[in-house]
């Protein structure tokens, strides 16, 4: 059971978008890129 958990936390990770300047993670893609650009001045 505890393995399951942990694939299950695993999973959640890699779905997660993960701004690399401070480590807060967004549900999709576009979140991040709004985030980045709004929070640390990084836009595409």
């Amino acid at each position: 059971m505890v393995d399951d958990h942990n694939h299950e936390h695993e999973h959640e990770h890699e779905e997660a978008h993960e701004c690399g300047m401070c480590g807060t993670t967004f549900d999709t893609e576009e979140e991040l890129k709004i985030h980045a650009k709004e929070e640390h001045d990084m836009g595409s």
